[in-house]
């Protein structure tokens, strides 16, 4: 299961390396600087840290995803967060279920596809307030974050404090938990 993290660039940062080692199929971060929305990707994670590093500004907002494959193929396509349009973008934590008469494209996955509808649906600067119903029916279980240009963040699902003030979609990336299944993150 993927984990999205949300905090200060300092208060996420000591949690990337177990994030990734738990979850190996890319990581991504989001963040807005004066009036723009930042997003960074990568399937190798030496990189991705790297970036983490030296493009996100001290001080930082971010939400940051770090995926685990359960539907579509492992690539950068597929690695959240994703764009629905410029200055809004979207990280999923879960499996959308209630997408309607949708066909998943081969090589996207379910999220990727949520946000393509999504970026149909929604003119550019427009919130997704008036989408609340239908998001809510198409996460179902799931965490999802959502980030304008202006720094706004809007989450849905239930959502774990970690410490320094880190939000967590879930913790079975900590090293000594166990997820659902029983299987411990070393």
């Amino acid at each position: 299961m993927c984990v999205i993290l949300i905090g200060k660039k300092e208060e996420v940062l000591p949690y990337i390396n177990d994030a990734q080692d738990y979850n190996q199929d890319g990581s991504g971060v989001m963040w807005a600087e004066e009036g723009s929305l930042h997003i960074v990707r990568s399937l190798d994670p030496e990189l991705f840290y790297q970036k983490f590093e030296d493009r996100v500004p001290a001080g930082q907002r971010v939400v940051a995803h770090f995926r685990t494959q359960s539907v579509g193929p492992v690539t950068v396509e597929n690695i959240h967060p994703l764009f629905i349009h410029n200055t809004l973008a979207v990280a999923h934590n879960g499996t959308m279920t209630h997408m309607g008469e949708v066909v998943l494209e081969e090589e996207w996955s379910d999220s990727r596809m949520f946000a393509w509808i999504l970026s149909r649906s929604l003119t550019e600067g427009e919130g997704i307030g008036a989408f609340d119903k239908w998001i809510r029916k198409v996460a179902g279980m799931s965490r999802l974050a959502f980030l304008d240009g202006k720094g706004e963040l809007f989450t849905y699902g239930n959502w774990e404090q970690l410490p320094h003030n880190v939000l967590a979609s879930n913790t079975r990336f900590r090293r000594g938990e166990t997820d659902r299944g029983g299987r411990l993150a070393l």
